[in-house]
């Protein structure tokens, strides 16, 4: 049986806030706050247990496939940075991110625990990780087309 200590560890792994898991299931965040609480009855409905885990799923796939980039010998020279974004505010994140480009729905929180995540992966393999604002993959100043 899962926990409502499970529920939470998940929601934050992710970085989804309550207030963005109650926005997606349409109920309030104190909705959210009950199902997180030991003291209340209440338990997170299978809906938003389904949300967690495609958000978890999706944070796996993708540190699956940087980690596997990576770990091609092209990227063992041991002098590579590889450089993340780390998102201050949503209006950074709306401005440079291209998540929305590759069908990724989220906010920047999430963006932020994925990189996170991520450096974890890489710094462990030998890479190191510079964080920078904007989009690494663009040049300072450049915004997508929509």
């Amino acid at each position: 049986m899962r926990t409502k200590n499970e529920f939470r560890a998940i929601r934050e792994r992710v970085g989804m806030t309550q207030a963005l898991l109650a926005r997606k299931m349409g109920v309030s965040q104190r909705s959210v706050r009950y199902w997180e609480d030991p003291d209340s009855m209440r338990k997170p409905p299978e809906e938003a247990w389904q949300i967690l885990d495609d958000a978890l799923e999706l944070q796996r796939m993708g540190l699956s496939n940087a980690v596997r980039i990576a770990d091609d010998p092209m990227f063992k020279d041991g002098n590579l940075s590889v450089r993340l974004p780390y998102w201050l505010n949503e209006s950074q994140y709306e401005e440079f991110s291209t998540d929305a480009a590759y069908g990724i729905c989220g906010d920047w929180r999430m963006a932020n625990a994925n990189n996170m995540a991520l450096a974890l992966r890489l710094e462990e393999r030998g890479l190191s990780v510079e964080w920078v604002g904007g989009n690494p993959a663009r040049p300072e100043g450049l915004k997508l087309v929509e």
